[in-house]
Parts: structure tokens; sequence; C-alpha cells
């Protein structure tokens, strides 16, 4: 509780009234702080979404065996196929 003591006592806000609790007409106050101290923040700006460029996938050395070994067995499978169906065109 202590703590906020010092709080309580520092001036925060002026308020100007009279007896009758009405803001006199003549009041004014002379302010020194720079308007930059109570200037509005400003207002939040939309960002711009950014065009998502597609980059070219690194391709490694293991894929590239891969895909070997896949057309290896592809083509050897065509080779294949093409030997068993000459040898079945030429028993007529």
């Amino acid at each position: 509780m202590l703590n906020f003591i010092s709080l309580a006592l520092t001036p925060t806000t002026l308020i100007a009234v009279n007896q009758k609790l009405k803001v006199p007409k003549s009041f004014k106050i002379t302010v020194k702080a720079t308007p930059s101290t109570y200037k509005y923040p400003e207002l939040m700006k939309k960002k711009e979404e950014k065009v998502i460029e597609k980059v070219e996938t690194a391709v490694l050395s293991t894929t590239v065996k891969v895909k070997a070994r896949a057309d290896r067995k592809t083509k050897g499978a065509d080779v294949e196929m093409s030997a068993i169906d000459e040898n079945a065109q030429d028993k007529p």
C-alpha cells in the first residue's frame, strides 16, 4: 500500500470548477510540454499482401538416384515385356 501513496499524491489531472461546480469561462492553462506528448497515436496501416514467388526446389543427388533407379526398373520391365511380345510373335 505504501508504494501507491506516491501515486495518490502526484497531481495527474487538473479539475477547474468554481463554487457552483461549473467551468469558468476565463480559464487558461499554459502547458510547456511539446504537442507530440499529447498527440493521438497514428492509425494502424494495413499491410499489403506480398506476392509469394515460387522458388525452384533443390534437386538432391539422392532424388536423382532414386528417379534413375525407378526409370531403369520401368525401362527394364518394358524391355522384358517387349522381348516376351517378340518371342510370342515368333512362335506362330
